[in-house]
């Protein structure tokens, strides 16, 4: 008997899992944009203008304005070593562009990045299902159902039959990938500031892949003798 399946006093506990898996239908790119200059103003005008020529090319491809965030605006000073002297300023701006057409990522971190030019840093990428209530239910009632048959096989052992269900306690449920898109940032050593990055020869290939849902709950049975 198993840490997840006891029996006493008249009933039996179970814990019973059950997965689905889907097919993600949204991707989520994470952009971020970098500009330095002598001054303030000069720093935040740069990447002002870039994350304005990112937004268009975005609306451009068809994406909603519902579907770009702007998460973060920053500006600093870029001190020396000592940190006495101020060798200049650094201005940031983070962008979410949430796309309902996976297909169409590969084009959008294309079309990004010829927008974006040196001052493009790209953040972070994820695939994930838009809909996923059904899948949820489904899974929890095949966790259930494996419960049941893990009940079964230990009453069969005791002599004993199963009877009703007295409780059950949902434990959640998760979303684990089983193979998806992967983009890698390259940092500005490895070249990602120079022009040659923001010219890609090709566009960057992005696979769906599938996800798995999966289910678990605790349940307790009455037994019956």
């Amino acid at each position: 008997m198993t840490p997840s399946e006891r029996s006493s006093d008249n009933t039996i506990v179970v814990v019973g899992e059950g997965t689905v898996v889907v097919s993600p239908d949204v991707a989520v790119l994470q952009v971020g944009l970098e500009s330095r200059a002598d001054s303030a103003g000069d720093a935040l005008a740069k990447v002002t203008e870039r994350s304005e020529a990112v937004l268009a090319a975005a609306r451009d491809r068809g994406v909603a304005d519902a579907a770009l965030q702007t998460q973060n605006l920053s500006l600093h000073p870029q001190m020396d070593e000592p940190g006495r002297r101020v060798l200049g300023y650094v201005a940031s701006y983070s962008l979410t562009v949430r796309l309902h057409d996976v297909a169409a990522a590969s084009g959008m971190v294309d079309a990004i990045s010829q927008a974006a030019g040196d001052a493009l840093r790209l953040g972070g990428f994820r695939l994930s299902a838009s809909s996923t209530d059904t899948a949820r239910a489904d899974a929890g009632a095949r966790a259930v159902e494996d419960a049941r048959r893990k009940a079964q096989r230990l009453a069969d052992a005791a002599g004993v039959r199963v009877g009703r269900v007295l409780s059950v306690t949902e434990a959640g449920t998760n979303v684990r990938p089983m193979s998806t898109a992967r983009f890698g940032v390259a940092s500005p050593a490895a070249g990602m500031g120079s022009p040659a990055f923001a010219r890609m020869p090709a566009p960057v290939p992005v696979e769906g892949g599938t996800q798995e849902l999966a289910a678990r709950v605790t349940v307790t049975f009455e037994v019956i003798d």
